[in-house]
């Protein structure tokens, strides 16, 4: 990637699925636990297990540290984007040292396949293998990723078809704002949860307007947006 004022660690779009394309998630309580999980999984001074205590300030969504744990805060990762869908998720993420993407998607990982297999039975992960991680080695490859990760994936969640919401992108557009479990509604300004950081978006785009009309024009073209995109991937 070019140099600029976030270049001095890796980007990396990582894709995680679930084994054999079956759910990692089957309700709302886990697209929630989700949430908190990418919040307090970021950081190298949580302890195990550490629900317990993050339930014992409140049952519901919150990102209110537990005063118990050991120190500061301590990310592995700048989380710049992502989306939940029901057999996969992707996180845009910036390593703050080497090695940070690795040691969080694993507790993460451990913490979801836990909790999944407790939940409905199980034994096993609930994850089909290693990660997909792809390296952020270009300015576009960062644009198509905001793009794909925050309207591509979240308009899959809230239409029948992407060709339907690609040839309405103005109707599906407030729609899509409505999913909870994208980082969608945090880049467009409209909610401001602490799991992402928004520097790199804002250094990409001037306003979340010119996000939008840039993934409008993305969309338009849906299918060579596609296909150029995986082609840099």
């Amino acid at each position: 990637m070019e140099s600029g004022p976030y270049s001095a660690q890796p980007i990396l779009h990582i894709t995680k699925r679930g084994g054999r394309g079956l759910p990692i998630v089957k309700d709302d309580a886990d697209r929630y636990r989700f949430l908190k999980c990418l919040y307090f999984l970021n950081d190298a001074n949580h302890p195990t297990p550490w629900e317990r205590d993050v339930d014992a300030i409140s049952a519901g969504l919150h990102f209110e540290r537990p005063d118990s744990w050991p120190g500061d805060r301590e990310p592995y990762v700048d989380i710049l984007s992502y989306c939940l869908v029901e057999n996969h998720f992707h996180i845009l993420l910036q390593e703050r040292e080497e090695g940070g993407a690795g040691a969080y998607l694993q507790s993460l990982s451990n913490s979801l396949t836990q909790h999944f297999n407790s939940r409905y039975g199980g034994k096993d992960s609930i994850f089909g293998g290693r990660p997909d991680r792809r390296m952020v080695e270009s300015e576009r490859y960062l644009l198509y990723a905001f793009v794909y990760l925050n309207i591509k994936n979240t308009f899959e969640m809230v239409a029948d078809s992407i060709e339907q919401a690609t040839a309405d992108f103005d109707t599906y557009f407030p729609q899509a704002m409505e999913y909870q479990f994208s980082s969608l509604p945090d880049v467009m300004g409209k909610r401001s949860s602490p799991i992402i950081v928004r520097e790199i978006f804002a250094d990409a785009f001037a306003s979340p307007a010119e996000f939008r009309n840039f993934a409008r024009d993305q969309m338009a073209r849906y299918r060579a947006f596609l296909a150029e995109f995986e082609d840099m991937m």
